[in-house]
């Protein structure tokens, strides 16, 4: 009876690992230091940001 418990805790401890990753997907930002404009938002190429220090003020 404890292996069942035990088979039963692992398979729901698969279940809600493998879920956690569902819908949270992230975003792709772009850098183009001669084209770019921290300004920007950076989600695409025509809007990148230019400078890494615009980069690193972002939290991910």
């Amino acid at each position: 009876m404890k292996n069942l418990f035990a088979w039963i805790f692992i398979l729901g401890l698969l279940v809600f690992v493998s879920g956690c990753g569902v819908g949270s997907e992230g975003n792709v930002y772009y850098v183009d230091a001669e084209n770019g404009c921290d300004s920007n938002d950076g989600l695409s190429e025509k809007e990148a940001w230019q400078s890494l220090e615009k980069v690193n003020s972002v939290v991910f």
